[in-house]
């Protein structure tokens, strides 16, 4: 199938959010799609981008960080109308809608996570979703001013937090430092039956599983989405 691009946003000086018009394509939220175009690449003439959107809403996004690889450089030249081919969906991260959700996430990770918070708010689902989310500057907060939106709905919990607000040209008033046990733990206070969602860089990733470990969550309630490299 091949997606027609109705939207480019630049969301910061390395992250451009791709905005398609959605046609019949059906997924689930935190599911992806596979990209493609006919170029040399080291690493392959495709690339795997979450579906942001949710089911809910009348398009497909992606949002993605733009390097210099051919891949990334073809996808930084495109423009509205142009179209580009795409397989999927893909995935088993996606939302357990009967249980409530802890999610944390780092940077660019946010974007499945975006899928299933909207889908939950716009279908009314009554789990409770709490998302710890970590940049290292202020300007690195992907959707920050619709998350904050969001979380005007009782059944979200935002939780933002920010690793180097000195290398920031912004002023940072709210949380600093790494997500960590003891700030789960702030937040978090009934562990059971609960789905712990994990999303970001490989690093990332890794260091939550072992916190979570050390929390003693049963792994069969942890669900992991890495994102490895760009």
């Amino acid at each position: 199938m091949f997606l027609k691009i109705n939207k480019i946003i630049e969301e910061n000086s390395d992250i451009k959010t791709f905005v398609f018009k959605k046609g019949n394509i059906k997924f689930k939220p935190g599911q992806f799609l596979r990209y493609t175009f006919n170029i040399q690449d080291p690493r392959g003439n495709y690339r795997s981008f979450s579906v942001a959107s949710s089911p809910t809403e009348n398009f497909l996004m992606i949002s993605t960080k733009i390097s210099e690889s051919p891949f990334k450089q073809m996808l930084d030249m495109l423009k509205i109308s142009d179209e580009i081919e795409a397989t999927g969906p893909y995935g088993n991260f996606v939302l357990d809608e009967s249980k409530d959700a802890v999610m944390l996430s780092g940077g660019i990770g946010i974007t499945p996570l975006r899928s299933m918070i909207k889908y939950s708010l716009d279908k009314k689902l009554k789990i409770k979703i709490t998302l710890f989310y970590s940049n290292k500057v202020p300007e690195e907060i992907l959707y920050q001013k619709e998350l904050e939106t969001f979380a005007k709905n009782r059944n979200f919990t935002l939780i933002s937090t920010i690793t180097e607000p000195e290398e920031s040209k912004e002023s940072w008033k709210g949380l600093i430092g790494r997500i960590d046990a003891n700030l789960i733990k702030k937040y978090i206070k009934d562990f059971d039956n609960k789905i712990f969602y994990i999303c970001g860089p490989p690093k990332m990733v890794d260091l939550m599983q072992n916190i979570l470990k050390e929390m003693n969550i049963p792994q069969d309630q942890i669900k992991i989405e890495h994102f490895f490299g760009y």
